[in-house]
Formats: C-alpha cells, structure tokens, sequence
C-alpha cells in the first residue's frame, strides 16, 4: 500500500501508446542475423519510428484534453446550474482518464460536511452523500488542504468503511480553492488495478480541478447577481408603483381641490356670515355678498377702506392690539365688536381671524375674517349678566344666612355635647355607686346573704344596668352621628344572654298577659360578640314584640345555626299589629315612628332599630324585616358565628382594649391609688379592692395625687373629671414632668362621650374604662395590666 501527494509521484519517461509494437520489432530485429554494420542503421530506424509515433499519439492526446477543456470552458459560459455543470466535468475528465469512476464533493453552506454533488461509475451510488471533515480521502485532503493519492485504497487504514462496496483500487483528491478557500474536493478512482498517474494526467486532473472551482464560483456569482437583478427589478417595480399611486393620488387630490374651491365660492356667496380679507393694516380687500344684508353695505363699498373707519370708538383699541401686537404671535384670533352700519346703527359682531403668513419670511401677508351678528345674544347675554348679579347678591346673602345658621348649629352642636356629657356623668355617677355596691354586696364583700336578699340584688343590678342601657342609647346615638360607635367582643354564652334579653322584658309580657315562646339551637352554646350589644339588640327588639302585641297573644326567641355559612340567627316574632309594606323603608330611621298616633299609644325615643341595625352591621351582621298588618312580625338578625372549637379563646380574649383575667398574683400587696372626688365611688372601689387583696390609696385632688406618687404605687386609677383639675392634664404631668413613664394608669369617665377614649389614651393611659364600671372587669384590666408591666420589667432587667 502506498499513500503519495500528487507533486511526488514519479512517472514513466514515455507515454503507454504501442508500447507493445515497438518491443516486437526490438526482438524481430534482434534475432536476425544480420551484418553488424546494419544494425546502427535498424536501430535508427526503430528509434525514429517510435518518436514519431509517440509524438502523433501525443498530438492525439493533447487535442483531446483541449477539445475536452474546450467544451468544459463553454458550458462554464453558457450553463448556470451548478450540479449540470459539474456532472458534465466529471464525465468529461473520466473519459480523458481512461475510468468510469469520479466526483466533485462541494463544502455544504454551514462549512461542516462535503456533499457529493457530481458523480460518474460506481461513485453514483453514493450522489449526495455526506463527509465530515478528516473522514476518509476527500475528508484528509480538505483537512490538509492538498491533493492525496492512495494506491491500495481497499488496504487503507484510514478508509471510510461506507466506501467498501465500491472496490476502490486506486484513488487520487484534489483539492478545489476559490480565493485562497476550500470549497470542495476532486476526487479520480481506478476500481480494478493499480494505476500509476503519469506527468499529463495529474495535469489534466489538476486542470479539470480548477474548472470545477471556477464553475462552482461562476455559478455563485451568476446566482448572487440574478438575485441582485431581481431584488433591484421588484425594486424598481415598487418605485414604479409607488410612481403610479402618487399620480393617482395628486389627481385625486387635484379634483378634490377644485371641488373644494367650487364649494368655498359657493359657500362664500351664500353664507349668512361675512366672510373679508384684509391687508394687515385693516383695508379690506375682498368683502362677500352677505354685508349687503348685515352690515347695510355693498361689498363694492367697503372694498379699500379700512374696517376701522367702521368700529365702535370704545373697540377700536381692542382691535388695534389685535392687529398690531399679536400679529405676529397668534394664527388664529376670535373678538367681538360693535361695528356701524349703513344707517348709522351699531351692531354686535363676533369675528373670527385667520392670519396667512409668507411661506419665506413668515410675515404675516393677509387676514381672512368671518364675522357673525350677535346682537340678539349680546342682548341675552346682559340680560343674564344683570340676573346674575343679582343671584350673586341673593347668594351672598343667603351664604351669610347659612354661614350664621352653622355657627348657630355649631353652637347647638356644642350645647348638645356639653349637656349629653354633663348628663351622661350625672347619671352614671349615682349608676356607678349603685351598681358598684349591689356587686359588692352579691360578691358578698359586706357579709353573707340569704336568697331573697340576692334575687333582690339581682333584679336592683339588672334594673340599674336596663337603665344604664337607656343612657347609653342616648348617648350612642352622638358616636353613632360621628361613626366612633365601636364593640367589644369576647366570649359569650348564648343562652345566659337569650336568658338575660328575656328577663328585661318578661315582666311587662306577664302584664299583658302574652306568652313568651323560647326554643335556642342546642349547638348554639358560645359566640363571640359584644355581649352588652347583643343583649341591647334583643331587649329593643323583645320590648318592641312586647310593646306592639295586645294582650292575651304571643311573641317568641327563636335561635338557629348554620354550619354551612357559619352564622348564628335571631329570630324575634310577635303576633301583634304588624307593619304595612310602604313603612317598610322608614323603620331605621331615628327618632321616627311610623304613625304619629302611635307615640302617644306606645311610648318610647324611636332610637331602638336604629341602634340595632347600626350595632348589627358592626357585628358583620344582617337584618331583615318581614310583616303583615294585623297578623305581626319578624326581626331576623344574622351574625357571623364559630362552632366551639374553632376559634382559639385566647386570641379574641383581648379586643378593643378589654383585657382578659389572668391569674391573680398575690405574692405581695399591691397599692392602688384611686385618684377620685366622689365618695360613693371611693368606697365602692376601695371595699371591693381591699378585698381582692390590694392595699388602697386616697387621692381627692391634684395635690394629694402628686404627694402619694412619693410612695411606692402599683397602678393609679384616675377620675378624668378631678375638682379644679383636669385628669388628664394630671395624666400628661406624670407622664412629662413628674417621668413616671411607666406607673400603669387606668382613665375613669362619667362622660363615655365618642373621642373620650381616644383622648385618654393620647394623654397617656394605659386603659380607659366608663362609668358606672363593672368592679371585675375593673379587677380584671388592673390584675392584666400589671401583668403585662411586671412580665416588661423582668424581661428589662434580664
């Protein structure tokens, strides 16, 4: 096996044609016996034959290979595709080489493989193959980038194993260049015998070689310029088109102009409006026939004079600034005038001005005007300018009527506060000692009691509370005008509560004989809502069913649960006289009932269903009203509900500020400074107190709070109404001046006014609690808070 690069092979001195003959007369000659003086002259002879038959065998040849280039260099001229013109180099080249098989590989676009593009012999059965690079013979001859030969391909270590079909013997490559660039490899193959190349046929394979670089080079540049040729033609075809549409377009625009011009001129002829053109300075240069009408003139007699000469004396400043000072800096500009007519009468114009400009110097060159009567709307218009002074001044007045209506509403306002706040503590006051004294004596804090002594109790607090409720529905009417009407949500029983609402109102039913029909869900145990709320809703609604059924009928509490939704319904009903469908809408509204005969029949404020729906929807809850005359009613009430066991007590124990009752800590007394001038709440808070287990410190005014804050105090509970003293200015001091920053303070108010929480706890409280207090809600908010101030001392000091 031999592997040669096509520079070194070695070839014979002589080319292969009669080769054979000439041996024969070599070996005829030598076996004559002839004269030794002859032989010199046979051997030139024979040497003169044989270079004379070579040289007609080369010149044979030769005419071949240049017959052969001929028609090889005319189809590079005339034939453009590319596979055509490579077949017929192939075909061309093998006749020349004396063997069927040859082909022309071609670099693919992505420079990754060679693609047998032209074929002859045996290679056909692979046309359109694929050959990486450094595969095989053509894939070695790319990767070098010059022409291998191999003489024993079928031996060759480096041979493509697809390739062995073919019984390749000897095989030569060549490689194509363009510009110094591989683009493909031309490959011979001799599939019998060994072949040796001879000096002319590695020249004629180079030479075809060459060929089918520049046929692959023509065939792109033709194909690059056809392209080019047809993206200039579609090109030009756009322009062309494009030609073709602008003339379209300017005819159409042409016509569309002159129609416009026909539609002015008609329109300028017939407009009611005077349509002029001026110079700059005024002098008219073109008039429309609609001045014979409104101005009194021919157009003929106003052109060349100036359109001052006809302007209201007052205006003609007007128009003078407009044509001389913003001439030059405005398009467009709209004034009214009054301007002379022929008879000597003036009328009211509105114009309106166009200034045309120089295209060069933008200088203004003409003004064209349209000028309207409005003499009617100046009439109108001063009409209404008269009656709106006049409104103006009514307004004015009536503004001064309004604005000392408000400060009188305001003062009302005020006087209403004052005396709802005034009332509110001289109520809650007295509320509080009898509340607070009757707990006291139910808890037992003044010695045992015997039944009848606690029912007595029960009834005296459960009186005081219906009262306080009354009181409080007053003033709950004030929070809610100024939307500051809050609950307080905690743990409650249903039933306690149903049993409660029921009690508030049994006796009255007993009075009238009416029979109170009870049925409560059995799963309806516990809710979390604000008790004081809920109860105040069902006593209003209740006393309601009571208040409006005669005697010797029936009313009913009927509570149900839903599990699906997760709501709880009250459903409140009585057989009484119902209301009437178009009364329907009237019910929520305050201080209403909904027949005036029926406020001297049946007492109360008309507060009750306001109350109810407002404290209902701040629940999250629903109310819905169903009645017929005659037949009664029903108040369902809707409100969000938990099954027990789904809410975690804990989380909702401390809402809107009420605190939950930890455990009481007795490791040591703790001194409470009440800080109070009345002293039925001095005693009901310090028996109830001492108790409990605190030590108890006297306060009556400001003087004696700042000497007991020498002493070590716990917690301070501070009467915002003090004598001669703001509580909560003392709050403030103790706070700021006196750096007690961290003395728990708990605000107490007779007033239970909209902001006084909010106020109190700006001022610096800890809590705030209304009066009359619950004394073991008032146990519970201290023993929490000092809780909270003990747990936030040791985590300081840890």
């Amino acid at each position: 096996m031999q592997t040669r690069r096509i520079s070194d092979t070695s070839s014979p001195a002589q080319p292969p044609m009669h080769r054979q003959l000439i041996e024969q007369i070599r070996t005829h000659l030598g076996s004559i016996d002839i004269e030794e003086r002859w032989k010199p002259l046979f051997a030139a002879i024979s040497s003169t034959y044989e270079q004379s038959d070579e040289e007609r065998n080369m010149l044979i040849q030769q005419n071949s290979y240049l017959e052969a280039l001929h028609h090889t260099t005319f189809g590079l001229l005339n034939q453009h595709d590319q596979k055509t013109l490579l077949r017929e180099i192939v075909t061309r080249a093998t006749a020349l080489l004396g063997t069927p098989d040859g082909g022309l590989f071609v670099i693919d676009a992505e420079g990754s493989k060679l693609v047998l593009e032209a074929a002859s012999g045996i290679f056909t059965q692979i046309l359109g193959g694929e050959i990486e690079r450094g595969a095989g013979l053509c894939g070695r001859v790319w990767d070098l980038g010059k022409a291998l030969t191999v003489y024993d391909y079928i031996g060759w270590a480096h041979r493509l194993p697809t390739l062995d079909p073919l019984q390749l013997h000897t095989v030569i490559g060549v490689p194509l260049t363009s510009h110094g660039a591989m683009i493909g490899v031309f490959t011979i193959a001799y599939a019998e015998t060994e072949h040796t190349f001879y000096q002319s046929e590695l020249e004629l394979i180079d030479r075809f070689a060459q060929l089918a670089s520049l046929a692959i080079e023509n065939v792109k540049l033709y194909n690059e310029l056809e392209q080019r040729v047809l993206q200039r033609t579609i090109e030009l075809e756009e322009i062309n088109q494009e030609l073709e549409r602008e003339i379209a377009e300017r005819m159409r625009t042409e016509g569309r102009l002159r129609e416009r011009e026909t539609t002015y001129r008609l329109l300028t002829e017939y407009a009611t409006d005077v349509i002029s053109r001026h110079s700059p300075d005024g002098t008219y240069l073109y008039v429309s026939p609609a001045s014979a009408t409104t101005l009194g003139y021919l157009p003929n007699a106003l052109l060349g004079r100036n359109m001052r000469d006809f302007i209201h004396p007052d205006d003609v400043r007007t128009i003078t600034h407009f044509t001389t000072e913003l001439l030059d800096k405005v398009n467009n500009y709209s004034i009214s005038m009054r301007f002379r007519r022929s008879d000597g009468s003036y009328i009211w114009l509105e114009t309106t001005t166009r200034v045309i400009r120089h295209p060069e110097s933008n200088q203004a060159a003409a003004l064209i005007a349209v000028s309207r009567d409005i003499s009617e709307r100046k009439r109108v218009e001063l009409a209404l300018e008269e009656e709106r002074q006049l409104l103006a001044m009514r307004v004015e007045e009536r503004t001064a009527d309004l604005r000392r209506a408000n400060i009188e509403l305001a003062r009302a306002a005020r006087l209403k506060d004052e005396f709802l706040a005034n009332m509110s503590h001289e109520l809650r006051t007295p509320l509080n000692g009898i509340l607070g004294l009757s707990e006291s004596l139910q808890e037992e804090v003044y010695g045992p009691l015997i039944a009848d002594q606690n029912q007595a109790l029960q009834i005296i607090i459960e009186s005081g509370r219906h009262l306080l409720a009354l009181i409080n529905d007053i003033l709950d009417l004030s929070k809610i005008e100024a939307g500051m009407l809050t609950i307080e949500r905690h743990q409650i029983e249903i039933p306690r509560v149903c049993e409660m609402s029921l009690r508030m109102i049994r006796q009255s039913a007993v009075q009238k004989r009416i029979h109170v029909e009870t049925c409560i869900d059995p799963a309806a145990t516990i809710m979390y809502a604000d008790e004081r709320r809920l109860k105040q809703i069902l006593v209003n609604l209740l006393g309601n069913a009571v208040k409006f059924t005669p005697e010797d009928r029936s009313i009913g509490l009927h509570v149900t649960t839903n599990t699906e939704d997760d709501t709880i319904q009250f459903r409140i009903w009585d057989t009484g006289i119902g209301i009437a469908k178009e009364d329907l809408g009237r019910l929520f509204q305050p201080f209403t009932q909904l027949d005036s005969k029926l406020s001297r029949q049946y007492e109360g404020t008309g507060l009750g269903l306001v109350l109810v729906a407002r404290m209902v929807d701040l629940h999250g809850g629903s109310i819905q009203v169903a009645s017929e005359p005659g037949k009664g009613s029903q108040f369902t009430i809707t409100l969000p509900w938990h099954p027990l066991g789904s809410e975690n007590p804990h989380e909702l124990a401390l809402i809107e500020g009420k605190p939950a009752a930890p455990a009481r800590h007795t490791a040591h007394k703790r001194t409470i400074l009440i800080a109070d001038d009345n002293e039925i709440n001095i005693l009901t808070f310090s028996d109830y107190l001492r108790q409990k287990g605190f030590h108890i410190v006297v306060a009556r005014n400001e003087t004696e709070i700042y000497t007991h804050l020498s002493q070590s105090i716990s917690l301070i509970l501070m009467d915002i109404q003090m004598p001669k003293s703001n509580g909560l200015d003392i709050i403030r001091t103790i706070r700021q001046q006196l750096d007690k920053y961290q003395l728990p303070i708990i605000a107490l108010t007779a007033l239970a006014m909209p902001s006084d929480r909010e106020t109190s706890l700006a001022a610096g409280a800890n809590a705030y609690l209304s009066k009359p207090v619950s004394l073991r809600e008032l146990v519970s908010t201290i023993e929490h808070i000092l809780s909270t101030y003990q747990e936030g001392k040791n985590h300081g000091t840890a």
